[in-house]
């Protein structure tokens, strides 16, 4: 019965592992939209092109979507996450 666990360890390590590479990635992404946050504060920022801005506003809305997209596989593993019962 034990060889039968070894695929679905292995499987849930690779699982763990990818979850903590998108942890990581999101943080960056983050950091990225903090970035942008603080672009339109500052001085030169009312001195841009409608074109500009509205590249900046896109820019801003994708990294919102990377954003979201990234954490929600985590969300989900959390969520979803069930006991399993010890033998």
């Amino acid at each position: 019965m034990a060889l039968l666990d070894i695929p679905a360890e292995r499987a849930d390590r690779k699982l763990v592992e990818l979850l903590q590479e998108l942890r990581v990635v999101q943080t960056g992404v983050q950091i990225v939209f903090a970035f942008l946050l603080g672009i339109a504060f500052t001085s030169r920022f009312p001195g841009l092109s409608d074109f500009q801005t509205d590249m900046y506003i896109s820019t801003l809305l994708l990294t919102v979507v990377a954003s979201v997209l990234l954490a929600t596989p985590v969300a989900l593993r959390s969520s979803c996450r069930t006991v399993r019962p010890e033998r």
